[in-house]
């Protein structure tokens, strides 16, 4: 197999033709002619070859793995596992196959058994960098990311020359709070591998969660450059024009998504938000209900037509909307950090919380949840709470202006003149901070206190300080 080795496949398979020509029970030629198919994307014939080779010779496990994985590629997941069983049945000792089948499971969502698989195949061969990896990512869908990452690692040590363990371990990271950590592994990967578009992506996505827009723009142009049917992060560059109020480059991006993903409704979704902000009201409406009739799951429209609904003041809407999402999407740690904002504005401050909770609960490291967090219990009155929060979503995104803002006005309110610090370094982030918590309802006569008041000499009647009623800004769509 010299031939097949050196990649010339054609030549590989034209010995093998002779080789079945003399003898038409050859089960090796028919199973190495079934690889060489398979190497050169022709499915139909390898698994024809390897359903001969089985003829045969019924117990060769390596056919039925390879002719499992053929099936995979076609989509015949049942066919793949029966072909993996069939494997493993005969060989219970053979590692591929269980990592094989481990991946079958995966995709099926079934991530316990996919789990089960792999770690099997580790337990038989403690090397396989690859199993590893894959339980990873399994352990990443249950949102064990602590657990997730111990594996990456474990990976990575096996095998530091790849550029996938480094960029799944920082998706990890990222999940798991941990953005700089998340950003460096993605260097990492494009370093190893600088035409691999996903961790350009990833990283625009860690960049966008410091507010670092230049280095977003850049990294998700340079996934679009390398992977122009990148329809998702060509809707996000648009989203970021969006965020950055450049609302006119905006709408062309989405056009492009939609050209490149038929039917993609976020894209559809994002256009709506860009014609929203210019106040082009029945375009919205056209190009979000569009997004939602063209996407039998439409929870992804959904969530943002409710995002649109937040700025318009349309809080009982956008609760709405943002129920639906939740009722098809439990696991939306998003949506229920939004239902929180939109909660906390109708009023209704007590379900706000429990939105809050369960967002931070399902997402570690939610800085918008912990946030909006601040803003419920700043309403509330609990203001050490408040403070404890915004230091939480601060340690996340230092730069966070609402946080900042909040913060100090939480700080000021127990007469801690620290907080005039937090206020001026918001300000110093976003000039009109003070004027989107004013237009929310907070009362800015709290910021008015810059020192605590002097001790009086006794038997003088002290008046208290006024109290002021809060209410925390709208919720920020992040």
């Amino acid at each position: 197999m010299s031939y097949r080795n050196k990649g010339e496949l054609d030549r590989a398979i034209a010995d093998l033709n002779e080789a079945v020509k003399l003898n038409a029970n050859y089960s090796l030629a028919y199973y190495n002619r079934a690889i060489a198919y398979g190497l050169k994307g022709e499915t139909d014939k390898a698994i024809a070859d390897f359903d001969l080779a089985l003829k045969f010779d019924a117990e060769d496990p390596r056919a039925y793995n390879n002719r499992g994985f053929a099936y995979r590629n076609k989509g015949d997941n049942d066919k793949a596992i029966a072909d993996f069983d069939r494997a493993i049945k005969i060989n219970p000792s053979y590692s591929i196959a269980f990592a094989n089948r481990g991946d079958i499971y995966y995709s099926k969502k079934d991530f316990d058994r996919a789990i089960s698989d792999y770690e099997q195949a580790i337990k038989i061969n403690p090397n396989f960098a690859m199993a590893y990896n894959h339980r990873g990512l399994a352990l990443d869908e249950k949102r064990d990311y602590p657990a997730a990452i111990k594996d990456f690692d474990q990976a990575i040590k096996l095998n530091a020359n790849s550029p996938y363990y480094f960029n799944n371990r920082g998706f990890a990271y990222r999940n798991n709070g941990e953005t700089d950590r998340a950003i460096s592994d993605f260097t990492q990967s494009i370093k190893l591998k600088p035409e691999y578009a996903l961790p350009y992506y990833n990283r625009a996505q860690a960049y966008y969660e410091k507010r670092d827009f230049e280095r977003n723009v850049a990294d998700m142009s340079q996934a679009i450059k390398l992977n122009p049917n990148y329809g998702a992060t060509v809707q996000d560059r648009g989203v970021l024009y969006y965020d950055k109020n450049r609302y006119d480059p905006s709408i062309p991006e989405a056009d492009q998504a939609i050209k490149i993903v038929a039917n993609y409704p976020i894209s559809f979704n994002k256009q709506g938000s860009s014609y929203e902000s210019k106040r082009e009201d029945n375009r919205v409406i056209q190009e979000v209900d569009q997004a939602i009739k063209v996407n039998t799951a439409p929870a992804v429209a959904v969530y943002n037509r409710g995002n649109i609904m937040l700025p318009a003041r349309d809080y009982p809407g956008a609760i709405q909307l943002y129920d639906q999402v939740i009722a098809m999407q439990p696991a939306n740690a998003d949506a229920w950090t939004n239902r929180c904002g939109a909660r906390s504005m109708s009023g209704d401050l007590p379900a706000a919380m429990i939105d809050c909770n369960e967002a931070i609960k399902l997402k570690a490291g939610n800085g918008p949840a912990f946030d909006n967090r601040g803003l419920v219990n700043l309403k509330m009155g609990q203001l050490e709470q408040a403070t404890v929060d915004f230091d939480a979503a601060l340690k996340l995104n230092p730069k966070l202006p609402s946080a900042l803002f909040g913060r100090g006005m939480s700080k000021l309110a127990r007469n801690d003149t620290t907080g005039s610090a937090d206020i001026e370094a918001a300000k110093a982030l976003k000039p009109n901070i003070a004027e989107i918590f004013a237009k929310s309802g907070v009362n800015p006569e709290i910021l008015a206190r810059k020192e605590p008041p002097k001790a009086e000499p006794p038997k003088v009647e002290q008046t208290p300080p006024p109290k002021v009623e809060l209410t925390p800004p709208a919720i920020k769509a992040e």
